[in-house]
């Protein structure tokens, strides 16, 4: 979930940003039922950093957050936690 791709010559409004980060959450928060799931979101301040734009976003996470077992982590926390756990599909079968 890129705003670039979002906002960038497709006129997407903030509401349909908010709607298609809502939807992707959905269907990876299902799917985490059985599998591990991620869902990366970047944002840029010159597109993102838009009033109506960082409104939908900060909707957006107060509703990610409220659901059990979300957590949110930096990239080196994600790495991290890859790393150690016994879970993660290694190459060789190590």
């Amino acid at each position: 979930m890129n705003d670039i791709v979002q906002f960038e010559g497709r006129n997407a409004s903030a509401e349909s940003f908010g709607r298609e980060l809502k939807d992707e959450f959905d269907v990876l928060y299902a799917e985490a039922a059985t599998r591990r799931r991620m869902m990366s979101i970047s944002t840029h301040d010159r597109i993102a950093g838009r009033p109506s734009r960082v409104k939908v976003l900060e909707e957006f996470i107060t509703y990610a957050q409220k659901q059990p077992g979300v957590v949110f982590m930096r990239k080196d926390e994600i790495a991290r936690f890859a790393l150690e756990s016994p879970l993660t599909p290694r190459e060789g079968g190590i």
